[in-house]
């Protein structure tokens, strides 16, 4: 049987195993983790999981590994990995790394040693957001907003950004940050930081995109994106999508819009990198070149309200 395995099984690494384990039947599931009580606890529920405390410890070969711990240590235990293992395939969690030079080191290593790899910035792999694709490529100009109260924009913008480029077919063009409020609060993951403002910008036939984040405030989180011909009002939450166009008088109609977890997903995407060498996530390259985008001017924004250091830190 292949080997599968996940490095980090906190809060969003057990969503990861939680679906990964439909896979037991097929493959050898290992998953690395330092903490020994969150092994006690995660070896009651997955019994035939095999949990290690150190990457060291997993097979010379690997399939596939989900590489989900926080950002500022992913290069590190990256690199640990693919220097005593044999690795095919890899899928990382977001925010990639906190550094520049982490992301060029990271693409010479998988390029040098023929690994493919993905981001898991998921919407992609959402089968309502893939209809809704379908819907917007009939249309010339895309103008998207993404509104909400205190929904951690650091650490989610990427995802949002991700979503623009994949129903704009369009790399993101333009990043401003510029509407960012210069007031930084720790996150709730400690050493790691949140802000608020809104962050601007272009991205191919999307003319304009707005990521607004609200302090103070408990203000639903709503995508809207509005053409020249249709408007749409997305609950992600509620699992519903208002839609209004021409044809229906610029009438609201409520359709069914459903959220994907993560718990849901990481199994079939597993088993489709497994038996088809890919899936509908961003691959590193091109994720790469979006994170840059987003990382590299926040480096900037962290050094003028007082974090010193060339890193980014979020996770």
């Amino acid at each position: 049987m292949k080997n599968i395995a996940i490095i980090g099984v906190g809060a969003l690494g057990k969503r990861h195993l939680q679906s990964m384990v439909e896979l037991q039947d097929q493959c050898n599931i290992y998953a690395v983790e330092i903490n020994q009580k969150v092994i006690s606890v995660l070896s009651n529920e997955f019994p035939n999981v095999k949990f290690i405390t150190t990457v060291g410890d997993l097979p010379n070969e690997l399939e596939v590994v989900v590489i989900a711990t926080n950002s500022n240590i992913r290069r590190i235990l990256f690199e640990q990995l693919v220097n005593q293992s044999i690795v095919r395939n890899i899928i990382f969690e977001k925010v990639l790394f906190q550094k520049e030079e982490d992301y060029y080191f990271v693409q010479e290593k998988l390029n040098e040693l023929n690994i493919r790899a993905w981001v898991n910035c998921a919407r992609r792999e959402w089968y309502s957001y893939k209809l809704l694709k379908k819907e917007l490529d009939d249309c010339n100009e895309l103008y998207i907003s993404a509104i909400g109260g205190q929904w951690g924009i650091g650490c989610n913008a990427i995802h949002i950004l991700d979503l623009i480029e994949f129903l704009s077919g369009s790399e993101i063009e333009t990043l401003d940050l510029n509407g960012l409020e210069n007031k930084v609060i720790e996150s709730k993951r400690k050493g790691f930081y949140e802000f608020f403002g809104i962050i601007r910008g272009t991205s191919g036939k999307c003319r304009n995109y707005n990521l607004v984040c609200i302090d103070n405030s408990i203000l639903p989180f709503r995508i809207e994106i509005t053409t020249e011909k249709s408007r749409y009002i997305i609950d992600e939450a509620n699992n519903y999508l208002l839609i209004s166009d021409n044809d229906s008088n610029w009438n609201w109609d409520k359709r069914d819009f459903k959220q994907v977890y993560q718990s849901q997903m990481t199994g079939r995407i597993v088993k489709s990198i497994i038996d088809d060498g890919n899936c509908n996530l961003a691959d590193y390259e091109s994720s790469m070149k979006l994170h840059l985008k987003y990382v590299l001017p926040l480096i900037d924004f962290f050094k003028v309200n007082g974090m010193g250091g060339d890193l980014c830190p979020i996770t």
